[in-house]
């Protein structure tokens, strides 16, 4: 049978993790060093707002094969119908599972608005209807109707709902709504009625449910308790002569072991308020809430005292807001327990992680596919009304895109196989397969063949460090940038060993400095030096490459500029000190770019380039310890090392800006007069201003 499968998507912000409550993402909370969505750079707000972080989780569920996102409603959040119309032309199948309480809508003008988003988006609205949990967020609607009124307000809602959608004219008098001769357009009244999750867990709600939902919708419970509110549903529904199915609302934290997976929770339970252990209080009606809360012999005082039964964990209302019971566990153990509630009559799910964003694509692609026997459903086309801001037509040619393990990001996309699904055609050049090039000294020159392969039918676009497309343009090649990373200060830095007469940069005088020559290193040791007064004659640079740190352990140089995961090995055979912290010296960025005919000509296949990168890159941060065997597997190395790089270094695509063209325009500057370039460069002459829409409208959040 096949299941469909939604995600939640945060409309009140969202937690960097479950480590602590502080929420900073989307702009619920003050804006604070390390918000995203907005964020501040340079003093500054950086334009990203709250929706672009909402349409960036809707692409990223949709990518990793949920059917559509839950948009919930409270006091404190955006409204989800004007959510859900910003939403769908960010997305191609995706459902949108709007919640909204029916008291404060009319139903002939809930009808109308349903049906002209269902018109406009090829039928993807999905109705989640909840009465609310009275209490003080009840009276913030203004809404004092008790209890089982609300539910008998919901149906009566519902009945009339029905019945203008069904062609009218339609009359009705009940207690709560009169209508006469409601009906809705023909344009509108031909649309597809929306699929009801009904959620509720009173005799009222349940005897609501069973005349109206086509899913109940459930907060998670201990199993047994789940099958006996099951049955009820089905007594009421079976006296109607209808047969509903179920879902299951559902918190998810999985990991590759169950180790790992309560070791998240047991960080983040260090900062719970301990008050809350001696048993939660109840603010309002909901029968819902309250039955949660019985299933646990409160008060308690570890986390594990809150699994109700294996990796059902009821805490996690302890961690962020929302319901009290999830998963909790490995990959294989959570999809089992999905597996297990599949066998007792579920058929959809609404699951959710914190971040929203990063747990999509965790939990889409390492839980998912592990579900046995009960695939995901593979959402139905839609009409032309809504058609996919993303480009998937086959390309008239064939892609070239370089890739090595230097440039974190090109080489995790090559082995995930992401752009294919939109380059079918792609061909993938590894750069170590391609001519060297002429490689000068260290006092002579710069490499220049990561930019000559764009112009000799090496590859059509390419991600290096900040040093080779300077290098390009100074041979007169006509390159264009096309985005940037975050700053990368934590991935390296200059060292000297601990015992080391070198105190600052200015003793680097005469001394012999290893370097990967031509890389990001030799902008960092050249703002180092020009810092100090020196320049690049005063030092005698060695170009060793992997062979750096030994050669700094043996003694045959005096310092190194170090990068991640070489430095990790270092760092655990001798002591180190460091001379230059990159950061507040250079941002030290991954850079793509490509040939300025390939930008103009074939725009779109540049645009599924940079998407595809976003993707994969959301992938890494969700999924480090994956991603480090990629590359531990290439060049044999240590996975935790690579792991601890990965995890060091931000990931996803930013548009070229200022800040960047002047810092690269420094280097350059430095690089003519050390001779290490022929000519003065201008970069802002490779900055195409148009260019900067593909990685905003990627969503890269730095």
């Amino acid at each position: 049978m096949p299941v469909d499968i939604y995600w939640r998507i945060g409309t009140h912000g969202d937690q960097r993790s479950l480590r602590r409550r502080a929420v900073t993402r989307g702009d619920w909370s003050p804006v604070v060093p390390g918000s995203v969505a907005p964020g501040v750079r340079a003093g500054r707000r950086d334009g990203y707002t709250h929706l672009d972080h909402m349409a960036d989780v809707a692409r990223a569920s949709e990518l990793a094969g949920f059917v559509g996102g839950l948009l919930p409603s409270f006091p404190f959040t955006d409204d989800p119908w004007a959510a859900a119309a910003s939403l769908a032309r960010e997305t191609a199948t995706y459902r949108f599972m709007i919640a909204y309480q029916p008291g404060f809508l009319h139903p002939v003008q809930a009808a109308r608005m349903s049906a002209s988003l269902q018109r406009a988006t090829g039928g993807r609205v999905v109705y989640n209807v909840i009465s609310g949990g009275g209490g003080p967020a009840q009276l913030w609607w203004g809404d004092r109707v008790d209890h089982d009124d609300r539910y008998a307000r919901t149906s009566e809602f519902l009945d009339v709902l029905k019945g203008v959608w069904g062609g009218g004219p339609f009359d009705y008098d009940g207690r709560f709504y009169r209508v006469e001769g409601a009906r809705l357009p023909e344009p509108l009244a031909r649309q597809p009625f929306p699929e009801i999750y009904f959620s509720g867990s009173s005799p009222a709600a349940i005897r609501a449910a069973g005349r109206h939902a086509d899913h109940y919708l459930s907060w998670l419970e201990p199993f047994d308790a789940l099958a006996a509110k099951f049955e009820q549903v089905r007594e009421h529904s079976g006296a109607l002569g209808r047969a509903p199915r179920f879902a299951v609302r559902i918190d998810v934290l999985a990991r590759p072991t169950e180790d790992e997976a309560w070791d998240e929770i047991r960080r983040g339970w260090r900062h719970v308020d301990p008050a809350l252990l001696r048993g939660p209080e109840a603010s309002g009606d909901s029968v819902g809430w309250l039955r949660g809360q019985s299933f646990v012999d409160w008060p308690v005082t570890g986390f594990r005292e809150l699994e109700a039964s294996p990796n059902v964990w009821g805490g996690f209302h302890l961690l962020r807001g929302g319901p009290a019971f999830g998963l909790v566990g490995s990959y294989a153990q959570v999809a089992e327990r999905l597996d297990e509630l599949i066998g007792l009559g579920v058929d959809a799910f609404v699951l959710a992680g914190v971040p929203h964003l990063e747990e999509a694509y965790r939990v889409g692609e390492n839980v998912l596919p592990l579900l046995r026997g009960h695939g995901p459903r593979v959402p139905s086309p839609v009409s032309p009304a809504s058609p996919s801001p993303h480009w998937k037509g086959p390309p008239e040619m064939t892609t070239r895109v370089g890739y090595f393990p230097h440039n974190n990001s090109l080489w995790v996309l090559r082995h995930r196989g992401v752009l294919e699904r939109s380059l079918p055609d792609v061909e993938w050049v590894d750069l170590r397969s391609l001519p060297p090039g002429d490689r000068p000294s260290p006092r002579a020159g710069l490499p220049s063949a990561h930019g000559d392969h764009l112009f000799d039918g090496g590859y059509d676009f390419i991600g290096t460090g900040s040093t080779p497309p300077v290098t390009a343009q100074a041979k007169g090649h006509d390159i264009v940038y096309v985005a940037t990373s975050a700053p990368r200060h934590e991935n390296g830095r200059l060292i000297v060993r601990a015992g080391s007469d070198i105190a600052s940069p200015a003793d680097l005088k005469g001394r012999r400095v290893a370097l990967a020559h031509g890389s990001w290193q030799t902008t960092l040791l050249l703002f180092a030096l020009d810092g100090a007064g020196l320049g690049w004659a005063d030092i005698d640079p060695v170009d060793a490459g992997t062979d750096a740190g030994r050669l700094l352990l043996d003694g045959e140089v005096d310092a190194w500029v170090a990068s991640y995961p070489s430095l990790t090995r270092v760092e655990a055979e001798a002591e180190v000190r460091t001379l230059v912290e990159t950061d507040g010296l250079f941002s030290h960025r991954s850079l793509w770019f490509t040939r300025r005919g390939f930008a103009e000509e074939r725009r779109e296949e540049l645009a599924a380039i940079v998407a595809a990168l976003q993707e994969s890159d959301a992938w890494v941060r969700a999924n480090p310890r994956e991603a480090a065997r990629l590359f531990a597997a290439d060049d044999e190395g240590d996975v935790d090392a690579w792991e601890n790089a990965l995890r060091r270094r931000p990931f996803g695509l930013l548009p070229v800006g200022d800040g960047f063209v002047a810092e690269q325009q420094r280097a350059a500057d430095l690089f003519h007069a050390s001779g290490l370039i022929d000519r003065k460069i201008t970069v802002a002459d490779a900055v195409v201003p148009g260019l900067a829409d593909l990685a905003a409208f990627s969503g890269a959040a730095g």
